[in-house]
């Protein structure tokens, strides 16, 4: 993170101390630039990327979420839904038809989720909204709906009523083993 003297962030200080603005935020991929920007104290908000649900926890694993709490920094989960390998469809499928290309870990990771959520006939928008949901460290989970209808879906994923010892069936499927903490997030196929 590089912050130069009369450039863009004193512009959005200025406008936030006028009250145009109400906020600053950054959004980024890496978790160092995130750490230096929280430590700056002059942004209210971060931005991550496909850091945190069921099949890759880096930002908290690698302790950004737990850095943006001590400084009162907020965090905006996005791309819960792993730029498209966690919608509900096979992953493995995903991948040949050529939509995503994730690294083999977390292709591993995602098929033994999407396997024990069409074993226990739980919809896998819901199992990976609600995971997100339940972090308290993290303030706002970006859902990435596109249309009407996936913003309905995602709606419908939140809410829905999950079973009795849903998290800890999770939890024993054991999805981000081998994570490295400071491992970097992936994108989609253009």
């Amino acid at each position: 993170l590089v912050v130069q003297p009369g450039g863009a962030l004193e512009a959005l200080e200025a406008l936030n101390e006028q009250g145009v603005i109400r906020g600053i935020g950054q959004a980024e991929s890496s978790h160092d630039i995130h750490r230096r920007a929280i430590e700056t104290v002059r942004f209210y908000a971060i931005h991550t990327y496909n850091d945190y649900h069921p099949i890759r926890t880096t930002a908290l694993a690698g302790g950004l979420l737990q850095l943006a709490e001590a400084n009162d920094v907020g965090v905006l989960n996005g791309s819960p839904l792993a730029h498209g390998l966690l919608i509900g469809e096979e992953p493995a499928r995903l991948v040949r038809e050529g939509r995503i290309r994730p690294p083999e870990r977390d292709l591993d990771a995602a098929r033994r989720l999407y396997r024990w959520c069409r074993e226990n006939d739980v919809p896998m928008v819901a199992v990976i909204l609600q995971f997100c949901i339940r972090q308290p460290l993290v303030h706002c989970t970006l859902s990435g709906a596109k249309t009407p209808e996936e913003l309905d879906a995602n709606l419908r994923g939140a809410t829905l009523e999950l079973p009795e010892g849903i998290w800890e069936e999770l939890e024993a499927l054991n999805l981000t083993a081998g994570q490295a903490q400071e491992e970097r997030t992936w994108f989609p196929v253009d």
